[in-house]
């Protein structure tokens, strides 16, 4: 998983609380989480290209900024999340675009907003569009590069919420049912605790 942001110093916050959260040790041979930013030694940014690479490595998450986004071709990457927004669509794309390199992965893109995080900052117009999510926000993009989108597209975004009604009906059936049994008898109530046994660090 990348975490972009947009700012440095929120990036370097950001890293040093999970590492502290998790237990991890400065300058540990192999990391769960680490940096990389444009001040990031280039022996350690060559190194965490390395293990992003690996099919199985032990590191699952970066903290980065756009430093990350060009030049590579990282296969394993599934998530990609943007801890503000970016102020170009271009890089905005460049950087969504590190998720899902292999066909075999399904790729997810992730935009966490904040209403203070854009003041002071100048955003393209297709970003405030964008941030504001009221309309499709893959058309959105494409109309920025003179783009369309195909009409088969399949899983747009979460405005269009184009996945068949039919899977959306049986997966929030099966969600009511699990918490109606689990509800119905007081000694299956799941503790926080239990709850917690099921996500690893």
């Amino acid at each position: 998983m990348l975490i972009f942001f947009t700012n440095v110093n929120l990036l370097s916050d950001a890293y040093e609380y999970v590492t502290t959260m998790i237990g991890q040790t400065p300058g540990e041979s192999d990391p769960l989480v680490a940096m990389f930013q444009l001040l990031t030694n280039a022996k350690i940014k060559q190194t965490i290209i390395a293990k992003l690479a690996e099919a199985g490595s032990k590191l699952k998450v970066v903290f980065c900024s756009s430093s990350l986004s060009m030049g590579m071709n990282l296969a394993n990457i599934e998530y990609v999340i943007h801890y503000g927004v970016p102020t170009q669509a271009s890089m905005f794309l460049q950087e969504t675009g590190r998720a899902a390199r292999e066909a075999s992965i399904h790729g997810h893109s992730i935009l966490m907003k904040f209403p203070r995080m854009s003041s002071g900052r100048k955003l393209e117009d297709t970003m405030k569009d964008y941030a504001k999510g009221t309309k499709c926000l893959r058309e959105i993009l494409l109309a920025k590069f003179k783009c369309t989108k195909k009409p088969e597209q399949k899983l747009c975004c979460d405005i269009c919420e184009t996945i068949d009604c039919i899977i959306m009906d049986k997966i929030h059936e099966s969600y009511e049912s699990s918490i109606t049994d689990t509800f119905s008898d007081s000694d299956s109530v799941a503790s926080i605790g239990d709850l917690e046994d099921d996500f690893d660090v």
